[in-house]
């Protein structure tokens, strides 16, 4: 299974059978249908720097875009992990999805809040107001610039 605490690049065995990958967390509802990945702050910096939260959570948006898009990011981040493309190509199409990395999708708060009720991080679930106040996602666009012509210019 692709759960625990080791990097996927370090499943490099695993091309020569020592290792079998017998299931990745996609594969299982609760893998698939939660997010793994988020960009958080508090209420105070999002008010007094929230321009810059912006740009910076639409620059991520950009990377990730990248990253999938050509082989470019697959050299860059094989020279970095030191491993082969090839390797790096498996790390993140099996290992990252784009739909898991993604910050504009949030799912799985349901459970995650029976969790935090049953293990006393919560005294009860929040409410639809609570929740759109601690999840605020902004549309994939910064000022007057339409997203598409920028990554276009």
């Amino acid at each position: 299974m692709s759960a625990g605490r080791r990097h996927p690049s370090d499943s490099t065995p695993s091309a020569t059978t020592k290792i079998r990958i017998i299931a990745h967390a996609a594969d299982v509802p609760i893998g698939r249908d939660q997010t793994i990945r988020s960009l958080v702050t508090t209420a105070a910096v999002l008010a007094d720097h929230g321009d810059a939260i912006r740009r910076y959570v639409e620059a991520y948006r950009d990377t990730i875009d990248w990253m999938y898009a050509s082989d470019d990011a697959l050299k860059a981040y094989a020279a970095f992990a030191q491993i082969t493309p090839e390797l790096a190509r498996r790390v993140r199409d099996d290992f990252f999805p784009k739909a898991l990395v993604w910050p504009d999708r949030v799912s799985g708060i349901e459970t995650l809040q029976q969790d935090g009720v049953t293990f006393k991080y919560l005294r009860e679930p929040l409410t639809k107001e609570q929740l759109a106040e601690v999840i605020q996602i902004r549309p994939g666009q910064v000022g007057s610039i339409p997203r598409a012509r920028r990554l276009a210019a």
